[in-house]
């Protein structure tokens, strides 16, 4: 059983858990601009790799200390032709994916993520895989790429995605943009050289370089829509309160 013949799935990976996102880690303490480019990537790379995206949940502590359910607070209305997602406790949900009897709801499972090196060089990523079946590794991999631009990282991380069979045929692919939520130094240049692309879009002359991922993730960025005026924790929301269609 692998990916090629079953459903194939995108997730959230982080530092606390998988699939969940909190805004007040101390990187990213209240920090909505990182929710929103962290969701535009994962919608991106879902799109590119033809992956179902699990909407992970998200956790700030300053609203009713709870979780929020993602569609309470995400207009993906204009995205949902370009990816399918599921809700966030469909893992938890057996009769939404088992197919054979199985108890597992995923059984390859590919983890990655991309990191920036500093020191002599700002132009070298590390992109980091690891596949598992059934909780047992299979394939460990850590590619150093040298003297790349920062618009071609993105480029080589989604080749890694898509070029190696391992980590391309896993049902469950799991994606940490670190650098995009947690690197200060990085992140404020990638929000910066995007917005400036898009606001020079009529005066070419002045638009920054950026890669052919980076104008998908633009493109994701854009048309996300946001409620943050009407969160309701995950024990007190409802269909009512999705965010679908009327966005901001």
């Amino acid at each position: 059983r692998n990916g090629s013949s079953y459903r194939r799935y995108l997730w959230l990976d982080s530092p606390i858990r998988s699939n969940f996102y909190s805004m007040v880690h101390p990187q990213v303490y209240h920090d909505k601009d990182a929710v929103k480019w962290t969701m535009a990537i994962l919608i991106a790379i879902a799109k590119l790799t033809s992956r179902i995206l699990v909407l992970p949940q998200l956790f700030n502590a300053d609203m009713d200390a709870g979780s929020w359910f993602l569609w309470n607070i995400m207009d993906y209305s204009k995205v949902d032709t370009l990816v399918d997602f599921r809700e966030s406790n469909y893992p938890s949900n057996p009769k939404s994916w088992r197919q054979d009897g199985s108890e597992w709801p995923y059984m390859t499972v590919a983890t990655t993520t991309l990191m920036q090196e500093y020191g002599r060089s700002n132009n070298n990523i590390t992109i980091y895989s690891e596949v598992t079946r059934q909780a047992s590794i299979v394939e460990r991999n850590a590619w150093q790429i040298k003297a790349l631009s920062e618009e071609q990282f993105f480029d080589a991380f989604i080749c890694s995605l898509t070029s190696t069979g391992e980590i391309d045929q896993a049902e469950l692919l799991l994606v940490n943009p670190a650098m995009v939520m947690f690197d200060r130094r990085f992140k404020d240049r990638f929000r910066h050289r995007l917005m400036e692309y898009h606001k020079n879009r009529q005066n070419p002359h002045l638009q920054p370089k950026i890669g052919k991922m980076e104008e998908e993730i633009l493109e994701v960025y854009l048309l996300l829509g946001w409620c943050w005026n009407e969160p309701h924790t995950v024990s007190k929301t409802s269909a009512s309160h999705s965010c679908y269609g009327r966005g901001q």
